[in-house]
């Protein structure tokens, strides 16, 4: 490139200036020198600043819009589904044990994800079963026993490489558990009449534990800030009184399983 020409065009580059144009042109663009002849005038005419500033606020727009979509790193997640309960040893005059499956179990859960692959959250989870149980000695109790545990705790999350649509979960957290019975009946026999019956009141107590949780969740993206989650959870918690506790009298086991399926939401 000749010297004069590359004169131009670095200052050109240098001090590039735009100007409007009314009149009407058929080019594009008009290079000039400045009255001082130190610099080189770009002017745009109007056809040319529709060809040169349209694409630009286009990608402009673009752009925000997919800054907008984009998934941010906080996130909510509400689920529902069901909770099984294995069963324990009970008291040799109590049968079945507290034990077999609750609907619904539900769980809330929100979190920020600190980096790609971690993020950590709160989360609070409750879920009951409930059997027909029965006392027999002399005399018998047949009514519906109920255990239910409220869990309000934290935890971290784990998402392999920040792009895996599965994700593990350990917490550890207070439980609220509350035992219950409803709708009881006492029979007893001599030296009552034959047959007689006492309705039996409604009763509950709880107790503040220990809970400890560990679990898995699979994430489909649905939409940009949306996705469907389903997913397990082992929950241990505290046992509640001795021997003769609602946990050991009853047969409650400590462990619970969940399962549910849900929605995510990222902001």
């Amino acid at each position: 490139m000749p010297v004069r020409q590359r004169e131009e065009v670095q200052a050109l580059l240098r001090g590039l200036e735009v100007r409007d144009c009314r009149e009407v042109a058929i080019c594009a663009a008009e290079f000039s020198r400045s009255p001082e002849g130190r610099r080189i005038v770009f002017r745009l005419t109007a056809p040319s600043r529709l060809l040169v500033l349209g694409p630009v606020l286009v990608l402009a727009l673009a752009a925000t819009a997919r800054a907008q979509d984009a998934p941010g790193r906080s996130y909510v997640d509400a689920t529902a589904g069901v909770t099984a309960q294995p069963a324990a040893t009970p008291n040799h005059r109590i049968r079945p044990p507290l034990s077999g499956a609750g609907f619904p179990a539900l769980a809330a859960a929100g979190g920020f994800f600190i980096r790609p692959s971690i993020a950590v959250e709160g989360e609070v989870a409750t879920a009951e079963v409930s059997i027909r149980q029965g006392f027999y000695y002399s005399w018998s109790q047949e009514y519906t026993a109920s255990v239910r545990a409220t869990t309000i705790g934290g935890g971290v999350r784990w998402k392999p490489r920040g792009v895996s649509p599965v994700e593990l979960v350990v917490g550890v957290g207070r439980a609220r558990v509350v035992h219950g019975t409803r709708d009881g009946i006492e029979y007893r026999e001599y030296p009552y009449p034959q047959g007689s019956q006492t309705p039996m009141p409604d009763s509950s107590s709880g107790a503040w534990v220990w809970s400890v949780k560990g679990g898995a969740d699979v994430v489909f993206p649905r939409a940009s800030r949306a996705a469907f989650v389903a997913g397990t959870r082992v929950r241990w918690r505290q046992r509640i009184g001795d021997d003769y506790g609602d946990d050991d009298y009853r047969g409650v086991s400590p462990l619970a399983f969940d399962f549910g399926a849900g929605v995510r939401v990222r902001f």
